[in-house]
Formats: C-alpha cells, structure tokens, sequence
C-alpha cells in the first residue's frame, strides 16, 4: 500500500452515523407531522403514543448529535489518544438523564 493510498482512506464512522441520524430524524418528523395534519380535530389514543414515540425518538437523536460531537463513530484509537472517551460517557449518559426527566414532566 502506498503513502498516498493510506492517507485517502476514511478511518471511522463518524458519517454514516451523522447521515443515519439525520435520515432517521427526517423520517420520523414527516411521519409524525403528515399523520397530525391528517388526523387534525379527530385525535385518539394512538395519535398519544405516537406523540410520545416521537419524542423519545427527539430524544435520542439529540443524544446520537452529542455523542458524535465528542466522538463517537471515530476510531478507537483516535479515542484513545484524543483523551475524550470519559467526555463522551459523560455526555450520553448526562443527554439522556436530562431528556428523560424532561419528557416525563411534559406528559
């Protein structure tokens, strides 16, 4: 393998994550918003749970965007040396603590 080879290779998935997110995120919303608007004045049970999926959804995309600002999706190694592995714990434990008691004082 030549140097100019190994210097265009991706290392990581940090990408593809942020690319999975963001299409899971858009999905959920146009689901969500074209059923409300479908569904405007005649809301059931359902349309309740499906609320509430949507927001744990909301959620955990907002925890998945924390985690890959510190990291996640990198390298194990660049991890490692970067030092941030006790940040990024921190902040998807701290990210999903608070966006639990948030979305239980809403409901």
């Amino acid at each position: 393998m030549s140097d100019t080879h190994a210097s265009s290779q991706h290392i990581g998935h940090v990408d593809a994550l942020n690319l999975t997110v963001s299409l899971c995120l858009c999905y959920t919303l146009c689901i969500a918003l074209t059923r409300f608007w479908i569904r405007r004045g005649a809301f059931g049970f359902d349309d309740v749970v499906v609320l509430a999926a949507t927001l744990v959804t909301l959620g955990h995309t907002g925890t998945s965007y924390a985690t890959l600002s510190c990291g996640l999706g990198k390298s194990w190694s660049e991890i490692g040396e970067s030092g941030k592995l006790p940040e990024l714990n921190t902040v998807g434990l701290n990210h999903a603590t608070k966006t639990r008691s948030q979305m239980l004082t809403t409901l």
